[in-house]
């Protein structure tokens, strides 16, 4: 992603929910697009499920060869490669058209997905990098496998046919020539829209909307409570400190006022330096830990062995383990 962001799925069961629900809306619209119960929609209806499967397969067989592992995230990627490139061609190919575009899907649109890491544009969820190279590819693919027995004749009628069953040729020009056209107008369409929406209400949110979350920030709550992570400023924990003290450690600096007196002592006076800490310590190997953060004293009272210093990785490792306690 953009600026070397990594994403990962934060649910792969939602994720996999998402995908087919899109297979499912797209049988609707491949087949819907005959427009009515025939022979051309079982047909469109076919070559979409054909193609989907078999690109879900093909992806993930590339993924497993290249990274050394299959992904649940990878088949359902493939499975939405195959959909979008099939959809050209729905119309127009028998089955071995449709197995024959998914099984070439699969790998290119992988590979197409992944320019995003060289390029650095932000696509998290792959919306360009499937959609543009599938529609492309889908395009050019329905002038190979094109037959006359399932697209019949066009407007002067002449046979719809593709290269391997007899065409000249001339489809191969004329699909580059719609690709390229749409290309352009949506390339232009897109801008122009885009450079509208910047100007009156803005593209992006501010950067601590998105610490924060937008869940948060626009709806008031987050979609799942249960979503803590340690270090996730955007957690349900984490933006109320009062709802914290049932996960974090005991040794984790306590906030109650009580104990004032007992952290002002250990921890000094505000503003002087803690050399050694890390916390305007001179040593800058020492990870700079808030002084609130550092670990109390290993005492019965507290009851846990704490690092001395207690980093990030420290922390997390210790928040994590109190959770799977929990």
């Amino acid at each position: 992603g953009k600026e070397g962001a990594t994403f990962h799925p934060h649910n792969i069961l939602l994720s996999v929910l998402g995908a087919s629900l899109l297979w499912v809306g797209w049988i609707g619209f491949n087949g819907g697009s005959a427009g009515g119960s025939n022979k051309l929609s079982t047909v469109a209806i076919l070559n979409t499920n054909v193609s989907a499967a078999t690109a879900s397969l093909s992806w993930m067989f590339t993924e497993w060869a290249l990274r050394h592992r299959p992904s649940v995230l990878g088949m359902i990627s493939g499975a939405i490669a195959g959909l979008v490139t099939i959809t050209p061609g729905a119309g127009y190919v028998n089955i071995t058209g449709a197995f024959c575009t998914g099984l070439i899907a699969g790998p290119v649109v992988y590979f197409a997905a992944q320019l995003k890491h060289r390029f650095h544009f932000d696509d998290a969820l792959d919306a360009f990098g499937i959609h543009a190279p599938g529609g492309c590819l889908g395009g050019m693919l329905l002038a190979f496998f094109a037959t006359e027995e399932v697209a019949g004749n066009d407007q002067f009628g002449d046979p719809i046919k593709g290269l391997f069953y007899g065409d000249s040729g001339m489809q191969i020009l004329l699909q580059l020539y719609g690709i390229v056209v749409v290309a352009a107008w949506s390339s232009a369409m897109t801008f122009l829209i885009l450079k509208g929406v910047d100007l009156t209400i803005g593209i992006r949110v501010a950067v601590e909307d998105e610490l924060i979350g937008l869940d948060m920030v626009v709806h008031g709550h987050h979609h799942m409570d249960n979503s803590f992570r340690p270090g996730n400023s955007g957690s349900r924990e984490n933006t109320d400190q009062s709802k914290r003290s049932d996960v974090l450690p005991n040794w984790i600096g306590d906030h109650s006022a009580d104990n004032t007196a007992e952290r002002e002592a250990r921890e000094g006076a505000p503003g002087v330096s803690r050399a050694g800490t890390g916390w305007g310590g001179a040593d800058p190997a020492v990870p700079r830990v808030p002084p609130r953060m550092q670990a109390r004293d290993n005492s019965a009272e507290h009851g846990r062995d704490a690092p001395p210093h207690a980093g990030p990785q420290e922390i997390e490792a210790v928040l994590v383990g109190e959770i799977g306690e929990g």
